[in-house]
């Protein structure tokens, strides 16, 4: 190479540095709004999922956004699935903010959770005197316009196996709800949920160009694929959606970041809208 060359390419490779700092550290207030149209013909109406994934709230409080956004896409039901809070920040202030976020969303709309590693110790505190349902190893259903819905939801660290090989009865659709998509190989085969919903990857939060094309071809141009997961199951379901034999499992990228790091690249923080109902409507 010749060293006018080599100087050349040097002070390029040196000047793009900040720039894909400065595009990581913004990012993370980029949310994106995803929609995903599935096929369910025992339902009467197409529904509205809207899901709610690894917030990570924190001090630095930029996510006051979220429950607007979500309740202007008219969702008729709303599952949250973990990691709402980071390690040390269960105190009594963290707590009634936390509430208060949750307090904003629209009361009439049916609301349901699990939680996540991050929320350990937390349980019994996070939804207090809210009007969402924790499915922390159970099972609920509600009705929605005639559609019964059922969600069976998994604790992180010690899930029900049981309850979750117990068959669902009645329902026009299932969902399983757990934290991470480690659980779709228990789920998937028994048959039982049309849907599953996860988190906890966070898409990699830091993602490479045409990564995921080498990976397993999901998604488009430029195919940013996650380095890592944080899952036993490693980047297989790294984010979006996963059509398998016996039901759908979809894994949100999440809204906030690993240990408050504000951090993401071509991963941008994801409120994902699912739209499931009959063929042709």
């Amino acid at each position: 190479m010749k060293r006018r060359t080599f100087i050349r390419s040097t002070l390029l490779g040196v000047a793009g540095v900040p720039l894909l700092a400065a595009e990581g550290l913004a990012e993370p207030n980029r949310f994106e709004v995803t929609r995903t149209r599935l096929v369910n013909n025992k339902l009467s109406r197409t529904l509205r999922i809207v899901q709610v994934t690894d917030m990570h709230l924190t001090y630095r409080g930029n996510d006051d956004s979220i429950p607007g956004l979500v309740n202007s896409l008219e969702p008729d039901l709303v599952l949250f699935t973990g990691d709402y809070v980071d390690h040390g920040t269960g105190t009594p202030p963290d707590m009634q903010r936390f509430r208060s976020f949750i307090h904003e969303f629209d009361s009439t709309t049916p609301m349901f959770a699990i939680f996540g590693n991050w929320d350990r110790g937390y349980e019994g505190r996070l939804f207090k005197r809210t009007l969402v349902r924790s499915v922390r190893n159970r099972r609920e259903s509600v009705v929605i316009d005639g559609n019964t819905v059922s969600i069976t939801g998994m604790d992180y660290y010690h899930p029900d196996m049981q309850l979750l090989q117990t068959a669902v009865n009645g329902a026009d659709l299932s969902c399983v709800l757990y934290h991470s998509p480690d659980m779709v190989v228990f789920a998937e085969p028994t048959g039982y949920y049309d849907l599953m919903l996860a988190g906890h990857t966070h898409g990699g939060q830091v993602r490479l160009p045409f990564l995921r094309l080498l990976q397993d071809g999901h998604g488009s141009f430029p195919w940013p694929g996650a380095i890592i997961t944080g899952t036993y199951t490693g980047t297989r379901y790294q984010s979006g959606l996963y059509r398998l034999q016996n039901m759908d499992l979809y894994v949100s990228r999440g809204l906030g970041e690993t240990d408050g790091i504000p951090f993401r690249f071509l991963c941008r923080p994801e409120l994902a809208v699912i739209e499931i109902g009959p063929e042709g409507t």
